[in-house]
């Protein structure tokens, strides 16, 4: 009895071990991947999710965010548990750092191409959004400070740790999208204008848009103050009647025809004004001007006239100097060349007379070296035809 009883005790609890199991197996959630745009994905961080592929690599900030060496991070294997935390769009790629979901390992960031998101994400600290986001049309602009940053969305509009997107520099061109208020800013999510990298949320304050005209200052009155000058004049004197009388110095030189042309050119050249003062006074000016600027004329002509005979007659004597010196020159040229073969001439001869060995002759050179002239004597030590020496 104590046996069967055994058995059927045994029996009765393997029997409840196993609803047990199959009660707990039944109750567990089955969480299904999804695919999700990343777009919609970066405004919804930290989302969980799984590595979709072999041969996949998280890489360093460094790479990703700032334009750094090509490092990697931490290999993944598929399948491992990734919780993605920040999003980033750099080198045509969306990336997402991610964690492993178990134990905590940080393995970088990961391309989108290469991840599953789950359709149900555990989050032990659920959070709500603490602002609205309001789509707006794009606006154009520029990055207004130095050292501005951009925020992440779960900073900005969830009230999470306030973490950094990207970096921005001073005048970078910007298109933002969203806007919203938080901690008592106002935000835009931005992005590049040219390359459309992705900068996250930036304050107001160090964003200028083009739309946005600079405010305009009213210029300050000016007072002027006219002040004006009256001229008083003296009581219209009596009209003067004034007679030029004209002198011209006709040279014997001159003919007729010259003579008249000149009285004419005289006549054109005399300005004769009348002009009237305050209604009643008349004036009159003359300007004769003519014989002046002829007697100019002729004195500059005889001027430059004589200067040209004064050259010529120093260029003539220049060269009359030159003649007698090369002729110098050439008569102190021949008597030294003269003196010389004289002197060789004689050198010669008293060599001739003071030679006692003459068997020494049958050794000697019987032609110049420098001019190739005969050699009169095999006692001769110099040429007389260019006085070289002789080479014996």
């Amino acid at each position: 009895m104590k046996q069967v009883r055994k058995i059927f005790s045994g029996g009765i609890l393997s029997l409840m071990l196993l609803l047990s199991m199959l009660f707990t197996i039944s109750t567990i959630s089955m969480v299904q991947p999804i695919q999700t745009a990343a777009n919609d994905l970066t405004g919804h961080l930290p989302a969980t999710g799984e590595v979709n592929g072999s041969g996949v690599y998280g890489y360093t900030t460094n790479y990703v965010c700032y334009g750094g060496a090509m490092e990697t991070q931490h290999k993944v294997e598929d399948g491992w548990h990734i919780t993605l935390k920040n999003a980033y769009y750099s080198h045509g790629v969306q990336w997402f750092e991610c964690w492993d979901t178990d134990d905590g390992d940080y393995y970088g960031w990961i391309d989108w191409k290469y991840i599953t998101v789950y359709s149900s994400t555990p989050d032990p600290e659920p959070q709500q959004p603490i602002a609205n986001i309001y789509s707006i049309s794009n606006r154009r602009g520029e990055v207004d400070g130095n050292g501005v940053y951009g925020y992440t969305t779960n900073y900005v509009a969830y009230g999470g740790s306030k973490q950094t997107q990207h970096k921005v520099e001073d005048t970078w061109h910007i298109t933002a999208k969203n806007q919203c208020t938080s901690y008592g800013v106002t935000w835009y999510e931005c992005w590049d204008t040219d390359d459309g990298d992705y900068y996250g949320w930036i304050d107001a304050n160090y964003l200028f848009f083009y739309d946005t005209a600079p405010p305009q200052t009213e210029a300050p009155k000016k007072t002027v103050v006219i002040e004006k000058t009256v001229l008083v004049t003296e009581a219209p004197k009596p009209v003067e009647t004034v007679i030029v009388e004209k002198t011209v110095l006709v040279t014997e030189s001159q003919t007729e025809t010259v003579l008249a042309g000149n009285a004419a050119a005289m006549d054109s050249t005399t300005d004769t004004t009348i002009k009237e003062e305050n209604g009643q006074g008349l004036r009159l000016e003359e300007n004769n001007n003519l014989s002046g600027n002829n007697s100019n004329n002729l004195l500059m002509i005889v001027l430059i006239a004589g200067i040209i005979l004064l050259l010529i007659a120093i260029a003539i004597l220049l060269m009359i100097l030159y003649t007698k010196k090369m002729k110098s020159a050439s008569t102190l040229t021949g008597a030294v060349k003269t003196n010389t073969a004289m002197g060789h001439s004689l050198h010669n001869s008293v060599n001739r007379q003071n030679a006692r060995n003459p068997q020494q002759s049958e050794n000697k050179a019987m032609y110049c070296t420098n001019c190739g002239t005969p050699r009169n004597h095999p006692e001769d030590l110099f040429c007389e035809n260019c006085g070289a020496p002789y080479q014996d």
